[in-house]
C-alpha cells in the first residue's frame, strides 16, 4: 500500500509536470514543488512499509497525495484561464484547489504531533488532535462550499453555497485560528519530548530541529533577498530556495524514525555551522576585498584584474578562515567534545617525553576519565618474560 501511494503520487507528478510545461512553460518553482512533494512521498512510504504500525508514515503519504492534487489543480486552472471553449465538466478537475493545501498543512501538523514514536506525549495532547481536526474542518467548510470562483482560477465553485459569505467567513477564522494553534501545539509537542527524551529519542529529535533552523534561517533570508531586490527574477529564487528547504522536514522525520545514520546529526550540525559561517565571511571578504582593491586602483566593478585579485585574497583565507571558525564552533557549541580532543592531544606530547612509567600511567588514567568520563577506570600492564640464553 505504501509503495503504491508513492507510485501514484510519482505518476501524478510526472503528468503534472509535463502538463504544466507544456501550458505554461518551464518553471523553477515547479522543480522545487516536485522534490518537496517526492520527499514527503519518499519518507512517507519508506515509514509506511517498514513500521506500518506507525501513522507517521501514513500522514506523510496523505499530505503528498493532497497536495499534488492541489498543485494539479492549480496549473490545470491557470492554463484554462478565460478560455471559454472548455467544457464545464472538466472544471470540476480545478475543485481539489479548495482543499488540497489545507488537508496536507493538517496532515503535517498531525506528524508532528505523533513524532516520533507515532504515538502523543501524553494522553491530555488529545485536546491538541481535536483542535487541528476542528480547525481542518471548518476551514474545509469555508472554502469548498463557498461561492464564486475558486482561487487563483476563473472556474466557478461547483459546490459553492450563494448567500452563506457570512457564516462561511466566520467559519474560515475559526478555522484559521484553530489551525495556528494546532501549530503551536506541535512544536510544543517537539519541546515537551525533546526536555523528556534520553539516548535514541533525543537524536531523532536533533534531526527535526535541524531541519526546522535550517528552514526558520532560508525562509526570513530568502524573503528578505526578494524585499531588497525587488524583481521577479528574485522572487522566483526566494520561492525557490524556500520550497526547497521545507523539503528537509520530510527527510529529517524519515531519517529519524528510520534511525538511519541517525548519531551523525552532531556532526551534520557542526559541519552546516562551519561551512555557513564560512561562506558568509567569504562573501562579505570578497565584497571588501571588490571595495578596496577599486579604492587602490582606478578600475572598474568588472575588471579582470578586480575578480582575479578578490578571488586569489579569498582562496589564500579560505583554510585558515576554515580551521579558525571550525576551533570557535567547537568551543561554543561542542566544548565538552573540544576539552577531550585538547586532552588527548596534550597526552600526546607528554607521552613523547615522559619515560617514567608510573608518572605516564597516572596521567593515561587521567586522560581517560577526563576524556570519556567512565564510572570507573584502571591500568593493567603485562609484564614481557624473556627467556634466559
Amino acid at each position: 500500500m505504501a509503495w503504491s501511494l508513492w507510485a501514484l503520487v510519482l505518476l501524478a507528478s510526472v503528468l503534472g509536470a509535463v502538463f504544466a510545461v507544456g501550458a505554461v512553460g518551464a518553471d523553477p518553482q515547479l522543480i522545487a514543488f516536485l522534490v518537496f512533494v517526492m520527499a514527503f512521498s519518499t519518507m512517507g512510504a519508506l515509514v509506511g512499509s517498514r513500521q506500518p504500525a506507525n501513522p507517521i508514515g501514513w500522514l506523510m503519504c496523505g499530505t503528498a497525495l493532497s497536495w499534488v492534487a492541489a498543485g494539479g489543480s492549480l496549473v490545470y486552472g491557470e492554463s484554462i484561464l478565460g478560455d471559454a471553449t472548455v467544457p464545464p465538466i472538466w472544471t470540476v478537475l480545478v475543485w481539489p484547489l479548495t482543499w488540497g493545501w489545507n488537508v496536507g498543512i493538517s496532515l503535517a501538523i498531525f506528524a508532528l504531533l505523533f513524532f516520533p514514536n507515532g504515538r502523543l506525549p501524553s494522553p491530555r495532547w488529545r485536546i491538541a488532535v481535536a483542535v487541528v481536526a476542528l480547525g481542518t474542518a471548518l476551514t474545509e467548510a469555508s472554502n469548498t462550499l463557498a461561492a464564486g470562483p475558486i482561487e487563483d482560477t476563473t472556474v466557478t465553485n461547483p459546490l459553492g453555497i450563494r448567500g452563506a459569505e457570512t457564516v462561511l467567513d466566520f467559519a474560515g477564522m475559526v478555522g484559521f485560528v484553530s489551525s495556528v494553534l494546532g501549530v503551536l501545539a506541535a512544536v510544543a509537542a517537539i519541546v515537551v519530548r525533546f526536555r523528556r527524551a534520553h539516548g535514541a529519542e533525543r537524536e531523532q529529535i536533533k534531526w527535526l530541529a535541524y531541519a526546522g533552523a535550517v528552514v526558520a534561517v532560508c525562509v526570513p533570508a530568502a524573503t528578505a533577498i526578494e524585499t531588497l531586490i525587488g524583481t521577479e527574477a528574485a522572487a522566483d529564487i526566494s520561492n525557490f530556495t524556500i520550497t526547497l528547504s521545507l523539503a528537509l522536514i520530510p527527510t529529517a522525520i524519515g531519517i529519524a524514525i528510520l534511525r538511519y545514520r541517525l548519531y551523525d546529526i552532531d556532526r551534520v550540525v557542526n559541519k552546516t555551522l562551519v561551512y555557513g559561517l564560512l561562506t558568509v565571511v567569504l562573501v562579505a571578504g570578497y565584497a571588501m576585498s571588490v571595495l578596496l582593491v577599486q579604492s587602490l586602483l582606478p578600475l572598474s566593478d568588472d575588471s579582470p584584474i578586480v575578480v582575479a585579485a578578490s578571488t586569489l585574497v579569498m582562496v589564500a583565507l579560505f583554510g585558515p578562515l576554515r580551521r579558525r571558525i571550525q576551533n570557535i564552533v567547537d568551543r561554543r557549541f561542542y566544548r565538552r567534545r573540544y576539552d577531550a580532543a585538547r586532552t588527548v592531544e596534550d597526552f600526546s606530547a607528554r607521552l613523547r617525553n615522559e619515560i617514567d612509567l608510573d608518572e605516564l600511567t597516572a596521567h593515561l588514567l587521567d586522560v581517560v576519565s577526563t576524556s570519556v568520563n567512565p564510572s570507573s577506570a584502571s591500568l593493567w600492564l603485562r609484564e614481557r618474560i624473556r627467556a634466559e640464553q
